[in-house]
């Protein structure tokens, strides 16, 4: 059985605990970073079949990490991205997806919902 890779970055540590521990129940190994320039770097060594970012982060925000991602020149750029975000705005939604985002999920969420979400996703990037 195939065991993917997912990176998750928010600045909030609880949730990226969570968010991790959710996501290993489920057997997937999980990348945690607190800001986009951490995982820039993490990208360098490693790459993962799915990005979970927070828009809204310390420094480089997470649409700006989403355009630098999709524009590198790494197999990275393929990985889909999921938005989770407190902002709610149509105009953020909208913005996320069209600089390549696959999905976008509003905090609170349901945990079981998210999983779902990303088991979907990796099917078809598969």
């Amino acid at each position: 059985m195939l065991i993917h890779t997912i990176l998750v970055i928010d600045d909030e540590p609880g949730l990226l605990k969570s968010v991790r521990e959710r996501l290993e129940l489920e057997n997937f190994n999980v990348l945690t970073c607190a800001t986009a320039e951490q995982a820039v770097d993490t990208l360098v060594k490693f790459t993962p079949d799915l990005l979970v970012v927070d828009l809204r982060l310390p420094g480089m925000s997470g649409l700006d990490f989403c355009r630098q991602v999709r524009s590198a020149e790494s197999p990275a750029r393929l990985a889909p991205i999921i938005f989770l975000t407190t902002d709610r705005s149509e105009l953020h939604k909208v913005l996320g997806l069209e600089l390549g985002g696959d999905d976008y999920m509003t905090k609170p969420f349901s945990p079981a919902e998210f999983v779902a979400r990303v088991k979907a996703l990796l099917r078809r990037s598969v």
